[in-house]
């Protein structure tokens, strides 16, 4: 190959590096730039209420839904705080279903209610 040759065939290669280059540094001055933004209170207190604006309206609700994938599983049957938890926790560790640790915990906290 000619040396005419070798250049035009790196051409491409090196439009695409710097293409990506470009986007690349792009990013680096946004991400400096918000860094420094949100340093402001002021600037961030604007856009804080301004993102809270956005999430209560109908469309920032249909967004957070999309986003948020639904609970695969049910919830426990107990409260956060509730003494039932440890025991169904511990039974979960030795191994036990999710469905039979609730029905033991359940068993557990009836005879001693």
């Amino acid at each position: 190959m000619t040396r005419l040759e070798i250049l035009d065939a790196q051409i491409p290669i090196l439009e695409a590096k710097l293409k990506a280059m470009r986007k690349e540094l792009r990013g680096l001055k946004l991400a400096e730039t918000m860094r420094r933004l949100h340093q402001d209170p002021a600037y961030k207190a604007r856009a804080t209420a301004g993102m809270r604006a956005f999430w209560a309206t109908a469309e920032g609700q249909a967004k957070a839904k999309a986003k948020r994938p639904p609970l695969l599983r049910p919830l426990l049957p107990w409260p956060k705080d509730a003494p039932e938890r440890q025991p169904y926790y511990n039974l979960r560790r030795q191994g036990w279903t999710r469905e039979d640790a609730i029905k033991r915990v359940n068993m557990l906290y009836r005879k001693a209610a």
